[in-house]
Parts: structure tokens; C-alpha cells; sequence
């Protein structure tokens, strides 16, 4: 593995991590909503 494997494949590992935050996020915001 070189170099700009290991580096496409943390930056997919990042792009992944904000894919989830985010949904996470937007499911938080949607279950406050139905909460109040």
C-alpha cells in the first residue's frame, strides 16, 4: 500500500464520518421536533 492509497482511503474514512455526524444530527433535530 503507498502513500496515496492510505491517504484516499482516511480521506474516505473522514467524508464517512461527516456522512454520519450529519445524519445523526438531522435525526436529533427531527426527534426533537416530534418530542415537543
Amino acid at each position: 500500500m503507498d502513500n496515496n492509497e492510505l491517504y484516499s482511503l482516511s480521506m474516505n474514512k473522514n467524508k464517512l464520518n461527516e456522512m454520519v455526524i450529519k445524519t445523526f444530527l438531522s435525526l436529533q433535530k427531527t426527534r426533537t421536533i416530534i418530542l415537543s
